[in-house]
């Protein structure tokens, strides 16, 4: 009786504890500090609840959305966040499994024969699982962590996809607006250049290629109304909207440049500390030398089971001599013999993935240097450019229109030369609007580089490997 109370008090303080509330609140701080998001997450444990409306999105959806509100939305309304948040609970449980011995095996026998029968009964435990059940734990807690920076890493990537497609759908808004100036223009230069054409003011070639200018506008102005409906269609997509939710209203223009590029010596720096699947990668490497430990101790002795033997054994009697019936009680070990396979390959195994791992962490780090550089250049180059096109270039093509507009005023140009420089100051802005897209791209692409990653994030594993031999049985 006291060696079955010291066996349970080893089980017991073995025990794994699971936290999934406790891994939920460190995904949504890390999520709120890398995706910028001011809200909570919400971890939608049933489908009652992920049908339940939510009173904060439907306040979003009243307004028009800010790319901040956008992600704010995704993460309280995406299935796919939903989907990422369910791998936590995966994991947690994953913990409470390696913290459960397995189940012990009872064998049943009757065996018969002429003069007596047997009944036997059989008890089995597996020892090796008790013995390694500490280490176990740990390895699949530790797996539980990188989980929970796996996890966040997902969602962030979503936010980030989820602000792209913002500023893809506003800067689509605010070019079919100059699209649909630059039509209007060239539909009225139209209508002039036929009047003059019938009083004999124009030639007929100017007013083909005024025709023609009308032509290729209302086609731009096709491609930019069908880019509005697509670039929306793929922000409500990401944010996981449908339904009456899908109508979703947006700004007329992005926002103004900043005046200042964020200056920052330190991007290197910053990645290297606060990258997620740089630190999913450090915590698979702890896992891998847990895992390591753990099979360097079983790789020799992959069974050792212990169990008790009852055998009833009834002999039937002979003439008038009454039949003996008796027990037979024992214990039975199985151990394996480490003959054939004394463990250096799972050994082997073991090392050479530890060392992968740690090869693999070196190259993302170097990568990672490299990697938000390369953001940090694109971010200051795009901006430059973004500003060159409002301060210089947009100018001077309006500059151009209006002295256009004052020859043509003074019968020194025609209609065509007059609705073309109109066309290329309107195109002129429809740049400037690109350029200040691709700039704010570029800086959600420093915001990521520098905080998460560029989403090639390591593969989503459960409890990680199992142990050699732990929990392998012998029956």
């Amino acid at each position: 009786m006291k060696r079955s109370s010291v066996l349970l008090t080893a089980i017991l303080a073995a025990c794994a504890t699971p936290d999934p509330q406790g891994a939920f609140l460190e995904v949504e701080e890390l999520v709120r500090e890398r995706a910028g998001a001011q809200t909570s997450l919400a971890w939608r444990s049933s489908e009652h609840a992920a049908r339940l409306d939510d009173p904060r999105v439907s306040e979003l959806l009243a307004s028009p959305l800010s790319a901040e509100s956008a992600v704010e939305i995704a993460l309280l309304r995406s299935a796919a966040v939903q989907g990422a948040l369910a791998d936590l609970g995966i994991a947690e449980a994953a913990v409470d499994q390696a913290g459960r011995p397995p189940n012990p095996t009872l064998s049943l026998a009757r065996l018969a024969s002429g003069v007596e029968v047997e009944i036997e009964r059989q008890l089995l435990v597996n020892v090796l699982s008790f013995l390694t059940m500490r280490e176990r734990i740990a390895i699949a807690e530790a797996s539980a962590h990188r989980t929970r920076f796996l996890v966040a890493l997902e969602i962030a990537i979503i936010a980030d996809r989820v602000r792209r497609a913002w500023i893809e759908a506003v800067a689509a808004r605010e070019r079919v607006a100059i699209a649909e100036t630059i039509f209007e223009k060239t539909k009225i230069a139209a209508e002039l250049a036929a009047r003059m054409a019938m009083a004999g003011n124009t030639s007929a070639l100017d007013q083909s290629r005024i025709q023609a200018l009308k032509a290729d506008t209302a086609a731009a102005l096709g491609r930019a109304r069908l880019a509005v409906q697509t670039s929306r269609e793929r922000l409500v997509r990401e944010m996981g909207l449908w339904g009456e939710e899908a109508r979703i209203q947006l700004p007329s223009r992005l926002e103004k440049l900043p005046k200042a590029a964020t200056e920052t010596d330190d991007v290197e720096r910053q990645a290297i500390a606060k990258r997620l699947d740089l630190a999913a990668a450090r915590i698979e490497i702890e896992v891998m030398a847990a895992q390591l430990g753990l099979t360097e101790r079983t790789a020799r002795i992959s069974l050792l089971e212990l169990s008790g033997l009852s055998t009833d054994v009834e002999e039937k009697g002979s003439g008038d001599e009454p039949g003996k019936s008796f027990t037979l009680r024992g214990v039975e070990l199985e151990i394996s013999v480490p003959i054939f396979d004394r463990g250096e390959a799972k050994i082997a195994t073991a090392e050479w993935s530890y060392l992968q791992a740690v090869e693999r962490l070196r190259a993302m780090a170097v990568s990672a240097r490299s990697e938000v550089r390369e953001a940090y250049l694109n971010y200051r180059g795009l901006l430059d450019i973004a500003r060159h096109y409002q301060r210089d270039v947009t100018p001077l093509r309006q500059k151009i229109s209006e002295e256009e507009l004052l020859r043509f005023n003074g019968m020194l140009v025609g209609t065509f030369e007059l609705i073309t420089a109109s066309r290329q100051a309107a195109e002129a802005t429809l740049a400037a609007v690109d350029a200040k897209r691709d700039f704010w791209l570029a800086e959600a692409q420093l915001d990521m580089t520098t905080l998460t990653g560029k989403g090639d994030s390591p593969a989503m594993t459960g409890g990680g490997m199992a142990a050699a031999g732990a929990e392998e049985g012998g029956h």
